[in-house]
């Protein structure tokens, strides 16, 4: 699962993910309730092995198995980060979480690690 911020990202993402060849869906809460199950089916089933998605998708919906999530957009709430990268924990399995930052998101990334317990001064080579 690849997390975006909006939904146009969805879609450019997608878009460019399956020019490169690679099964890609976007899924945001700005499509039809009809057309979310679809690409979540798709992806569940295997047809797409890359669901790019807002956080409509970091909650509630039951994915069993997501072996990696890559924050492509880092997410401006801390909390919102826990559920996206939850989403590879799900019934005791444990998976890879991939944050994308930038110099202009770096304060956004230092909350996050603080909430996890993860942040450490001494440890920023910024």
């Amino acid at each position: 699962m690849v997390f975006t911020r909006t939904r146009e990202a969805t879609c450019h993402l997608a878009l460019l993910l399956r020019n490169l060849g690679l099964r890609a869906i976007p899924i945001s809460g700005q499509m039809t309730q009809a057309k979310r199950l679809g690409a979540l089916n798709k992806f569940k089933a295997g047809e797409c092995n890359i669901l790019i998605c807002t956080d409509v998708a970091s909650r509630g919906l039951d994915i069993p198995s997501v072996d990696m999530v890559i924050n492509y957009d880092i997410p401006t709430n801390s909390k919102d980060y826990i559920h996206r990268v939850g989403r590879t924990a799900r019934a005791g399995r444990c998976g890879v979480a991939i944050s994308l930052v930038n110099q202009y998101q770096l304060e956004w990334y230092i909350q996050i690690e603080k909430l996890i317990g993860k942040f450490n001064k001494s440890d920023n080579n910024w």
